[in-house]
């Protein structure tokens, strides 16, 4: 931890020196995806009372949606989010045409472990069995894939309802956006106009991967947490989740975007939460939601372990 959050410091003031500021990330030069796959989600954020920020995410079975930490966490308060809602099956990719009693509201947000800053950015919120019907989960980069795709600089999508014009609010797509983009390898990020670039490789690519820098195209605010897929195979694959820019201007030539990298917590995201919520299931459902009494069965349990540790505090020495 006292690595990462040196790193950051270094980096924070690097940025500040040349210019370059971590935004968040919006779609620029898209096009309209109509018929867009049902893992992608839209998602707005509670805060203060009202669903005021609005980010990208990502079903991936069991329960869980995976998206962007910084989108949850405020980082200059310490605090979760108090709710999230999400609005799965965007009819003609327009989230506006489902209304808001069919949206899934939820409370339970797990941070990844680690999470600093915009480093190890990623969060999952439990909907449980809230998920409408024809939503299928997103398959999960490993790190070969991974690996692969980055030193090959395959092509990849990002997908967002976020910004389509760099700094202009009133710019947001109720359609959703996709683009284009290739993976930058460490060769090619070498040769991109980030200062000490070699440095930035060595000490966020573990946990970052990067695309974009010399594409007509990026990601930009108001796609945060939203997928990087590969699509080259049978079934899409999500490589990446939005993150962040190194500059104020979307879709400035020669300095990519930097997304989470799935790889990276893919485990955490599959196993770690799911045992979890698993754990948290069973607990409350020893205890009657509506009236708030223990169940029949935990009270015989209850009542037979009160009598034989009654007969051994009373039996005789």
């Amino acid at each position: 931890m006292k690595k990462t959050g040196v790193l950051i410091s270094t980096l924070s003031l690097w940025w500040l020196l040349t210019g370059f500021y971590l935004v968040e990330p919006k779609i620029i030069n898209g096009e309209d995806v109509t018929d867009p796959p049902s893992y992608i989600v839209f998602m707005e954020i509670d805060f203060s009372g009202t669903f005021t920020f609005k980010c990208g995410a990502n079903y991936i079975g069991n329960g869980w949606v995976l998206t962007a930490a910084h989108c949850v966490f405020d980082d200059h308060s310490q605090t979760k989010a108090r709710r999230v809602r999400f609005t799965f099956n965007s009819p003609g990719g327009d989230h506006t045409q489902v209304p808001v009693s069919q949206r899934v509201v939820s409370s339970q947000i797990e941070i990844f472990p680690g999470y600093e800053s915009l480093y190890k950015d990623a969060a999952l919120v439990f909907v449980g069995d809230n998920v409408p019907a024809g939503v299928e989960p997103v398959r999960l980069a490993t790190k070969r894939q991974s690996d692969q795709w980055v030193n090959s600089r395959e092509k990849v999508i990002a997908y967002g309802w976020g910004q389509t014009e760099s700094g202009v609010q009133s710019s947001t797509s109720d359609i959703l956006q996709g683009v284009t983009l290739t993976l930058e390898s460490e060769a090619s990020f070498l040769t991109t106009d980030i200062s000490d670039a070699q440095r930035v490789w060595n000490s966020w690519s573990d946990y970052v991967v990067f695309a974009g820098a010399f594409d007509d195209g990026d990601a930009c605010q108001g796609d945060s947490g939203g997928p990087l897929v590969y699509e080259g195979g049978a079934t899409p694959v999500l490589v990446g989740l939005t993150s962040f820019g190194f500059s104020g201007d979307c879709n400035e030539t020669e300095i990519p975007a930097g997304y989470t990298r799935v790889a990276a917590i893919r485990d955490w995201a599959l196993s770690g939460p799911a045992l979890y919520s698993v754990q948290e299931h069973v607990v409350s459902r020893r205890v009657n939601e509506t009236t708030g009494a223990f169940s029949p069965l935990f009270l015989l349990m209850l009542v037979l372990f009160l009598l034989v540790a009654g007969r051994r505090r009373f039996a005789r020495p």
